[in-house]
């Protein structure tokens, strides 16, 4: 799935080596201002041996928080006292804890963390009906999907296709987005940032048996939010809220950050670590250039220890809040865009900046070690305009433990099936001819562009999936398919000349990962 995430190893060899000293040259690892007293590879082995004790103690701090937490409770924010305030499975951060512990378990294979694991997702079930939100991606691609990973199981893998089912009824054809707060109801049509996340549910569940459009939508997301909530410079907009009917931008503005114009330090994580997602899961070259564009603004303005205040534009900087959950956000992030990027001067940068970020984590200032709390990470900030800051954040900490693994054993690109496809229309439909070095199961779906949307309006995700066609490839080489137009939205589309649609192709193999690619049309 998406977030590989294996043993972290014995080090990175002479690849690390060699990518310390570049970095030390160039300044972007946690020295002193005097010269080091270490030689780059020192530099590098003494990294590998923080990311081994951190997660030592990762694993400690989830011990002993499911000792002290019932499975049907969910931790969220440490209190005063230290302790964990906990939710019940609604909230979106419910997710977190029990997938905190499978990836514990992913490193040691010891029993007892599968059997904690375990124990912390039958309360979280239901949550895979839910259409209030937009969350599931994070409440259940990061427990269930996880649990699928590991052990096989395939009723975890059902419950995380019904869940992107859940999520994908939120999704516009008219806007090209899934909806992140508010229903159908609501005067505006509202998308976070932070819903970029949970896109990874969609473009999972469709390459693991779902439907195909999912693929379609999670990519029309990605692109709008491209788009909309990135500034010419790089940073973000937290909100942006659109007309329902039209489509058409409303305004921008910001609910957890300091202003409509400043840069919520999570909010720029999330991006820098959604767009490399949606480009590893899509190849579309855009969404590279989104990530790099998010990344290399966030790494600009860190100050000297690499980890952000709660907003970069905050009043009191150096005096404020900082958040730690951010910091680990991007320096996972930024460790799967290394990986992907094929610039190798950019992918030494975003390696050495997520290094810095790991570093820096793992000092006394940020790591909870021999301090009276139940989290792995302080400092902390939720949302502070609220007042909840500097505290442990239990997605804080999920995503410092993703960073450590990915440190030690760097993301590789998807390998799925090498996926063509090249169309033709005939008569109320479309002819799909596709050519794959592996055989396997194809499935399309014809999905609406946002402007044919608005046309023929076309409100709710049903009636934005204009055609549906399948087909099998028994052998490497090319098949046809015949995706049929239905015949309601056949009338539709009389009434309208040169429809904008989108093509959401997908092929299955027996074994191993699928591949899936989407083909803007005009019918």
């Amino acid at each position: 799935m998406g977030k590989r995430l294996v043993e972290c190893g014995e080090g990175r060899g002479a690849w690390r080596t060699a990518l310390a000293g570049a970095l030390v040259a160039v300044g972007l690892l946690l020295t002193a201002p005097t010269a080091s007293a270490f030689t780059p590879a020192q530099e590098a082995a003494s990294l590998d041996d923080t990311v081994r004790e951190d997660l030592e103690f990762a694993e400690q701090q989830l011990r002993a928080t499911a000792a002290s937490v019932p499975p049907n409770r969910y931790p969220a924010a440490t209190a005063a006292t230290g302790g964990w305030t906990t939710t019940g499975s609604r909230a979106w951060t419910s997710g977190f804890f029990p997938g905190s512990l499978w990836l514990a378990y992913g490193v040691s294979r010891d029993p007892e963390l599968h059997a904690l694991a375990a124990s912390r997702l039958a309360a979280l079930e239901g949550q895979k009906r839910d259409t209030t939100g937009n969350d599931q991606g994070f409440k259940l691609l990061n427990s269930f999907g996880h649990a699928y990973r590991l052990t096989g199981d395939d009723a975890y893998r059902r419950v995380v296709l019904r869940g992107a089912d859940s999520l994908a009824s939120r999704f516009s054809p008219v806007v090209g987005a899934t909806r992140s707060w508010g229903d159908r109801g609501s005067r505006d049509f509202t998308v976070i940032v932070d819903n970029l996340m949970n896109l990874e549910l969609l473009f999972w569940a469709s390459k693991h048996g779902g439907d195909p459009a999912w693929y379609g939508m999670a990519l029309s997301h990605a692109l709008r939010t491209m788009r909309d909530h990135v500034r010419r410079d790089g940073s973000t907009f937290h909100v942006v809220d659109y007309d329902p009917g039209t489509g058409r931008v409303t305004r921008k503005r910001t609910r957890q950050g300091y202003a409509r114009g400043s840069t919520w330090s999570r909010g720029q994580a999330w991006a820098v670590y959604g767009f490399t997602m949606a480009y590893r899961e899509s190849g579309d070259r855009r969404l590279l250039d989104a990530a790099q564009r998010t990344a290399d603004w966030f790494i600009a303005h860190l100050p000297s220890d690499s980890v952000p205040f709660w907003d970069f534009d905050a009043p009191g900087i150096p005096n404020a809040p900082r958040d730690s959950s951010a910091a680990a956000i991007a320096a996972s992030g930024l460790l799967e865009l290394a990986a992907l990027e094929p610039d190798a001067a950019r992918s030494a940068r975003y390696s050495g900046a997520a290094d810095s970020i790991i570093a820096s984590l793992s000092s006394a200032s940020y790591l909870a070690r021999g301090e009276s709390t139940q989290a792995i990470l302080l400092h902390g900030t939720q949302d502070r305009p609220r007042g909840n800051y500097d505290t442990g954040l239990v997605f804080g900490d999920y995503y410092f433990i993703e960073a450590l693994l990915r440190y030690g054993s760097p993301p590789e690109p998807p390998a799925g099936p090498q996926l063509g496809v090249s169309t033709r229309r005939v008569g109320a439909g479309l002819r799909v001819r596709v050519r794959s070095d592996q055989p396997g199961r194809v499935r399309a779906a014809l999905i609406a562009r946002r402007g044919t949307a608005r046309k023929l309006r076309l409100g709710s995700a049903p009636s934005g999936v204009l055609a549906r066609g399948q087909a099998r490839l028994r052998e490497p080489g090319r098949t046809r398919l015949r995706v049929r137009v239905a015949p309601r939205a056949r009338r539709f589309l009389r009434g309208t000349r040169h429809a904008r649609v989108t093509l959401s192709v997908l092929l299955r193999p027996p074994g191993g990962d699928a591949s899936a690619t989407a083909v803007p049309l005009r019918l």
